[in-house]
């Protein structure tokens, strides 16, 4: 009779050695999909990061770019360039067959305070102020660089933390029709991003010519 009853007290004890088997062996299976899990949300937190500076980054330089793009497209002529500046004649407005002041545009990059900047005469200009230029003669590069920043010829900023530009071809001519540049931007998080365009000059160029 002890004997049947210790027979039958092991066999039902059995089965709580196999449930905590089955337990240990869940606990390990759910340990290793939260691991899973957590990797996957670690991944996917670290993309999103990088898509995200990814396009910070991008929008700055395609800031500065567009801005570019849109100031060389609408002009009709180059009139020159050397390493920091692009000149261009917007049209012949005054329809004199001269670039006037007000009709000139000067793209500088400043190195010292890496900025970019666009040199035009304001809509408030007068008559009198408003210089007629000599198209075969005249060095445009050098007469806007001596009024750049004066109140006939003020600057307005175009981009920030600009560490490089270059632009192309040259020499530039006034038959030139395609301008071709590259800009590096600083970026917050450390590094430089370049951005480089070709850009056709569509305005009318020399009072319809």
């Amino acid at each position: 009779m002890s004997r049947f009853r210790t027979d039958n007290h092991r066999r039902r004890r059995a089965p709580r050695g196999v449930m905590l088997v089955e337990i240990l062996l869940a606990l390990a299976i759910t340990g290793m999909i939260a691991a899973g899990v957590a990797s996957l949300l670690f991944a996917t937190a670290g993309g999103t990061k990088e898509r995200q500076d990814l396009r910070r980054r991008n929008v700055r330089v395609d800031v500065v770019a567009a801005r570019v793009d849109a100031a060389v497209r609408s002009c009709g002529t180059a009139l020159g360039r050397d390493a920091n500046c692009l000149v261009l004649w917007v049209s012949d407005s005054k329809l004199n067959g001269m670039p006037d002041l007000s009709e000139l545009r000067r793209i500088e990059w400043d190195p010292a305070t890496k900025r970019l900047l666009c040199f035009e005469a304001p809509s408030t200009l007068l008559d009198a102020d408003n210089t007629a230029y000599a198209l075969a003669t005249t060095d445009f590069v050098t007469t806007t660089a001596a009024l750049r920043g004066t109140a006939s010829f003020p600057s307005t900023v175009w981009g920030n933390g600009v560490s490089g530009w270059t632009s192309s071809p040259s020499p530039i001519t006034q038959s030139t029709r395609l301008v071709s540049y590259e800009v590096t931007i600083d970026l917050t998080e450390g590094g430089t991003h370049t951005a480089r365009s070709a850009v056709a000059l569509r305005g009318t160029p020399r009072n319809g010519d």
